[in-house]
């Protein structure tokens, strides 16, 4: 009880100090007054005159402001009353100092704006690429092979079914198999990418629908016709508002009810599905025939207690179960070193894509990097303003001011700009993400998802920038706790000569944030000269004047294959028939260049032993009309190429590229058979390496071309390529009425050549485009910051400059002085920032394809520019020192 009355007390009395403070302040001086009045009295009946009586008493007494701060101090509750004539000083700083005070805020809102949206891109990418629960506990089940690490493949529909029935690691476990369909909804059918799932799925992502419900085991055996939509289809789609859950959506013709509409957030894996209907396994897909299509995925969520390691234990218990009961694969698997495997879901980019980990690790270390520039440009800056004001703030503190007081001065001075900068940085990060997420930059790496402003990001960015802030802040207070009146006064002697080239500390923050500068932008020159050298090159195909015809024919219109084949022939024909069109081919695959659609399997070269070292020959295909090399520039080596004798009823025939003749060494190439998914083919002729897609990771050596109408297929996605002449845009529009008069309902993408090979650099394009800006930001800091630091210290010492005029100093005299403190740093800084990139691009050269990271060009070239750049921050602000006039300059304050 007498501690809570003691506290009451406590409360009260600094309550009453507060709200009565003016009478406070009143009584306080009257009682300093009374305490020297009686000691003047007992000074004069010493016998001493009043003046020399209170110069006594005044003496005796000691400092009376320093003691009114401690008995305002003892008030309690006069922070914010400090703190509010801080920031009014602090207004006043602001305003004395302008140019400085907006180089900070530059440097602030830049910083922080591009830091986050960068490292916000980092984490929705590859971090956090989906929005699951719980996300340590749910997996990839697939495919794992000997070459991929830890990573896992897609996987059959037996395979499936079998794991769903064997294993005990799992909670939940769902089916992905990955589809497309026309689908209507108002007008014309519209194709749209979509994955038929098992229940499972649902309950392994745990996230719930925002309207309606989802398919359950019920309505699979109940065969009913049910759908659930995305959000995507739903928002673009149906009009806002109406009622749809219960409408029919029409998928291939047929009838779907809408059951429910899953949020925004809501993905399977990587799959930009609109909608999700019940997996139905067929016959064929329940036997054993349908082993070895491995493309679909499972997604399983672990069991309360299961460990990721108990699970690959597991599957790879069933896995040896399904080769002691299949004892003919065990030689092949053992030699492809095949084997079930189990990966975290937020692992599946990195495992599957090696070449994301350095680029998003890059972008990662270009946003850190970006964050040490701008805190080293803002410290500096600070740090300047700080040291320059040491004498006055010595004085203020001989005089009574309180270190409380003097750092809450300095910093409330800082803070005001950080709140204004902090406030932009916001604005800034938005408008960032916008123009990133835009068409504008180009295409997208195909991973992810962007989930807009991370605040997450934004505050770690800001809180390393208040850091600084507080540390530049602090160090003048510490400084002038050191010192007595007499050395403040005699350092402010120096403050304008040779301090500034004294601060150590202020001399290392200029030199790092030029070599940080120089390293991303050397990086940014390397990824530059990169991609003109990947897109200069020659991929074996032409690329000028070249375009193709994506086409979406399903099935349930055309009836299968052959009515297909029969459409894409009769468009070539009419095609052809256009004035501007010199050339036309099928390429049922895809086209070329194209990063999405990618196809490659494993063969066999009949009578051909592989080497102890091989695992087996993997190629990328293609199924091709007989123009496609003429079409596409192909040049012939050997054999024949095809020709419209080439038919489902004629001998199966292929091409091979220049690259696999290696395998041909013991025979002769022409007249070799293939074996490939159970099948033969001889081999007619030999072209040259078209490259392709070849210079991303993971991609096929070799290439095999296959008359479209002897290879397998469902016929549904198609590609026409056209070899045209004149305008472009001409040429487009005769297309658009050409594909109007057979079918006016089909669906299809136009796509020129220079664009599939805009696309398949994406993954070169995109450290290219962000270390670009990174480089260009981190430049712009380093110039503000250096500009603002020279200018800065050049007023603060115009008095100098003054006197050194008035007594005989010429201007070269003057601006020597200037340049000599810093092109040093500026040399330091640039030797310092190649020596980092020299031992960082080592790491990055997975992403530098076409070139090493030692160019000379590009390190002379940057070099150049940044010695430009960085000479022309403080060329200026010297020259302006040197040409002032000496009288103005020694009247100054």
């Amino acid at each position: 009880m007498g501690m809570m009355k003691r506290i009451e007390n406590w409360i009260r009395f600094r309550m009453r100090s507060s709200i009565n403070r003016s009478q406070r302040e009143t009584d306080l001086k009257d009682e300093f007054e009374a305490h020297l009045a009686m000691i003047i009295e007992d000074r004069m009946a010493e016998g001493m005159t009043r003046g020399q009586a209170r110069r006594e008493a005044l003496k005796e007494f000691g400092n009376v402001d320093l003691a009114k701060e401690t008995c305002r101090d003892v008030w309690g509750f006069t922070l914010f009353q400090m703190m509010g004539r801080s920031f009014k000083g602090g207004l006043r700083q602001i305003f004395k100092f302008p140019m400085h005070s907006a180089f900070i805020l530059l440097i602030l809102v830049f910083t922080i704006g591009f830091n986050a949206s960068i490292y916000s891109g980092v984490l929705d990418y590859l971090i956090r690429p989906f929005n699951y629960p719980d996300p340590d506990r749910v997996v990839v089940v697939g495919k794992q092979w000997k070459s991929s690490g830890s990573g896992v493949s897609t996987i059959s529909s037996i395979d499936f079914l079998d794991i769903e029935e064997q294993q005990k690691s799992f909670e939940a476990i769902g089916f992905v198999d990955g589809a497309a369909a026309d689908v209507r909804v108002l007008g014309n059918p519209r194709f749209r990418s979509f994955s038929y799932i098992t229940p499972g799925i649902w309950e392994v992502t745990a996230i719930n629908p925002m309207m309606g419900r989802v398919f359950t085991e019920t309505d699979i055996a109940e065969q009913n016709k049910v759908v659930v939509i995305s959000h995507a289809l739903w928002k673009g789609e149906f009009t806002p508002g109406s009622r749809v859950v219960g409408q029919m959506l029409h998928i291939n013709g047929e009838p779907h009810e809408i059951i429910g509409v899953m949020p925004k957030e809501f993905s399977v894996l990587l799959n930009t599905d609109t909608f999700w209907l019940p997996k139905v396994f067929s016959e064929y897909e329940r036997s054993e025939k349908s082993r070895g299509r491995n493309s679909n995925h499972i997604l399983a969520r672990l069991a309360g207690g299961v460990s990721l390691s108990q699970a690959r234990q597991e599957l790879a218990a069933l896995y040896e179960r399904f080769l002691e009961l299949h004892p003919k694969k065990r030689d092949w698997s053992k030699r492809a070193g095949e084997s079930y495997g189990v990966s975290l879901s937020k692992d599946f980019l990195s495992n599957n894509n090696p070449a994301l980990v350095p680029l998003f690790l890059g972008l990662q270390a270009a946003g850190i990097l970006l964050l040490l520039v701008g805190c080293m440009n803002m410290s500096s800056l600070m740090l300047a303003k700080g040291v320059s004001r040491l004498p006055e703030l010595s004085l203020r503190r001989s005089l009574g001011a309180s270190r409380m007081r003097i750092f809450s001065q300095l910093v409330s001075e800082n803070l005001i700009l950080f709140i204004i900068g902090a406030l932009g940085s916001l604005v800034m990060t938005h408008w960032l993400n916008v123009i990133l997420d835009s068409d504008w930059m180009g295409p997208k790496p195909p991973v992810g998802n962007s989930k807009g402003l991370n605040y997450e990001v934004v505050l770690a960015g800001l809180g390393a920038a208040f850091i600084a802030m507080v540390f530049s802040s602090t160090l003048p207070a510490f400084l002038i706790s050191r010192k007595s009146l007499y050395q403040a006064m005699g350092s402010a002697r120096s403050i304008g000569t040779q301090s500034v080239s004294k601060n150590r500390l202020q001399n290392l923050l200029v030199t790092g944030q030029i070599a940080l500068t120089c390293l991303l932008v050397l990086m940014s020159g390397l990824f530059y000269y990169n991609i003109s050298k990947t897109t200069s090159r020659d991929f074996g195909i032409e690329i000028e004047n070249r375009l193709g015809i994506q086409l979406t024919l399903p099935q349930y219109r055309y009836g299968g294959t052959q009515k297909s084949y029969d459409y894409q022939e009769n468009l070539v024909e009419n095609l052809l028939q256009l004035p501007n069109v010199l050339n036309a081919a099928i390429s049922t695959i895809r086209i070329p260049l194209q990063i999405d659609g990618i196809s490659n399997t494993s063969f066999k070269i009949k009578g051909y032993s592989l080497n102890a070292d091989k695992e087996y020959i993997r190629t990328n295909w293609y199924r091709i009309q007989h123009s496609f090399f003429d079409t596409m520039g192909v040049s012939l080596l050997r054999g024949r190429l095809f020709n419209e004798t080439d038919t489902k009823d004629s001998a199966s025939v292929a091409i091979v590229s220049k690259s696999a003749m290696e395998y041909f060494s013991e025979f002769d190439i022409i007249g070799s058979t293939l074996q490939l998914e159970g099948k033969e083919y001889q081999v007619v002729g030999v072209v040259e390496d078209t490259r392709d897609y070849s210079f991303m990771a993971n991609e096929p050596e070799h290439t095999i071309f296959f008359p479209h109408r002897q290879s397998p297929g469902n016929g549904y996605r198609s590609n026409i390529l056209v070899h045209y002449r004149g305008p472009e845009k001409v040429l487009t529009s005769e297309i658009v009425k050409t594909i109007g008069k057979i079918d006016p309902e089909l669906e299809y993408k136009i796509i020129p050549m220079w664009k599939s090979l805009n696309d398949a650099l994406v993954m070169q394009r995109v450290p290219m485009i962000y270390a670009s800006i990174v480089a260009v930001v981190s430049l712009l800091l380093a110039s503000f910051g250096l500009y603002g630091l020279i200018s800065y210290t050049t007023e603060q010492r115009k008095q100098e400059f003054g006197i050194r005029k008035a007594i005989g100093a010429s201007n070269a005299n003057i601006l020597s002085r200037v340049v000599k403190w810093g092109m040093p740093k500026i040399v330091l800084g640039l030797i310092a920032g190649a020596v980092l990139c020299a031992f960082g691009a080592i790491s990055m050269q997975t992403l530098l394809a076409e070139t090493s990271p030692y160019q000379p060009q590009v390190y002379i070239a940057v070099l150049f520019m940044l010695s430009a750049i960085c000479s022309a921050a403080i060329f200026v602000p010297a020259i302006r020192a040197s040409n002032a006039n000496p009288i103005d300059a020694i009247r100054c304050d």
